[in-house]
């Protein structure tokens, strides 16, 4: 009896995996799934182009990312720096960048131990955040750009 048994699990063993080999074996339900490398995976970043040119952006520091959403009455562009600079020299930057004319801080916060600033120019609004990343030795800048 334990024979059959054995024969029997056996014999249900190998139908499924014919079922699971003729299933995905076909090549139109079957998914490929490629290794690619770090490097590969990174494309051009860049600005959009029909941003205001007098838009305060930390000198020397890398655009990594652009976030573009636009409404019926506000668009709102989100742009990610990374500069081997400190959190403390980029809003120290990012103060008098704001404060020159025709710019003008409006807020200047601290939240959580994170300095959250706004500048102000007619239509345009920009929010700038940056935060240390030790583990990559770089501040992350993370700029809003609000326009009415």
């Amino acid at each position: 009896m334990n024979t059959q048994i054995l024969i029997g699990a056996v014999a249900v063993g190998l139908a499924g995996l014919l079922f699971f080999f003729a299933v995905t074996g076909k090549e139109e339900n079957s998914a490929s799934v490629e290794s690619v490398s770090t490097t590969e995976q990174v494309s051009e970043v860049s600005l959009p182009n029909d941003l205001p040119a007098n838009i305060p952006m930390y000198p020397g520091a890398v655009l990594t990312q652009v976030q573009d959403q636009p409404s019926e009455s506000t668009r709102n562009v989100t742009l990610t720096f990374e500069t081997p600079d400190t959190v403390a020299d980029v809003n120290a930057w990012y103060r008098g960048a704001l404060s020159e004319s025709p710019w003008a801080i409006t807020s200047d916060k601290n939240v959580g131990g994170y300095i959250l600033l706004k500048g102000e120019n007619d239509n345009v609004a920009v929010f700038t955040q940056s935060a240390a990343r030790s583990d990559l030795g770089v501040s992350v800048i993370t700029q809003r750009i609000q326009i009415k």
